[in-house]
């Protein structure tokens, strides 16, 4: 009797592509499929954790001949831990609880780290439609600052008090939304997390100030925009400010 295909899957499935070697702290890596030169090559071993035969590790005079060749015993390992496992001459290290009981544990991190990595790659992805978001705001912002401040030079740009307003309100939303965000994940996925500082978007826009003064005697609402202080009167001067946000955008 051998292995059927269903367990099979199964075992290789929750294994994680990993040997599944775990005793006192010493955790294999090693992958049980390796593709060094491009081509697939299978490096794993299945082994038995209650041996199949009177010579082999772990064997049991009245072990059922029917759970012989099924997922339940059966372990996925390296080359190395096969050896190591299977050798007669340890079992009184790698007894049957010890063997079944690194099996469990490994294939227990194995969907527990999937899992870990795919919730980091969907938050990793809200984040950064979040940036996004910061970054358009904030071009809307600038257009509509300089076509009021410097109309002369920036006519051209289209945009009206109504979106200015919006994006003013977006973009202060949004920093504080990326910062609960980022601090809420970060303390519980810390190595899965790409993280990019404890204040992404505050520390870019730092420098940088943004305000709308009350209605003057003509009905107009100014909006100012300064830089450590700095009235801006150059678009060149706020390019750091998208050059930065772009940055963290491209980190994803």
């Amino acid at each position: 009797m051998v292995l059927s295909d269903r367990d099979r899957k199964i075992l290789w499935a929750k294994a994680g592509n990993q040997c599944s070697y775990r005793y006192k702290g010493n955790n294999c890596s090693q992958k049980m499929i390796e593709a060094p030169n491009g081509s697939d090559t299978v490096v794993g071993y299945e082994c038995h954790i209650v041996g199949k035969t009177k010579d082999s590790a772990r064997f049991l005079e009245n072990y059922h001949s029917d759970k012989m060749d099924t997922y339940e015993n059966i372990i996925l390992l390296c080359g190395s831990h096969h050896k190591l496992v299977d050798d007669k001459y340890n079992e009184q290290i790698y007894t049957i609880q010890v063997v079944r009981k690194m099996k469990n544990i490994h294939e227990y991190q194995a969907e527990n780290q999937l899992t870990s990595e795919l919730t980091a790659q969907l938050s990793n992805k809200t984040l950064k439609n979040k940036l996004l978001k910061c970054y358009k705001a904030f071009h809307t912002i600038c257009n509509y600052y300089f076509q009021k401040n410097f109309p002369e030079k920036y006519h051209n740009e289209k945009v009206n008090q109504n979106e200015f307003t919006i994006a003013l309100k977006l973009l202060d939303k949004l920093q504080d939304e990326c910062l609960e965000h980022l601090a809420l994940f970060y303390e519980e996925k810390k190595s899965l997390l790409k993280y990019f500082g404890p204040t992404p978007i505050k520390i870019i826009f730092d420098p940088l100030d943004i305000y709308m003064s009350l209605n003057n005697s003509n009905g107009l609402n100014p909006i100012f925009m300064n830089i450590n202080s700095k009235t801006v009167e150059e678009k060149s001067e706020i390019e750091p400010i998208f050059k930065k946000l772009l940055n963290k955008i491209n980190e994803f």
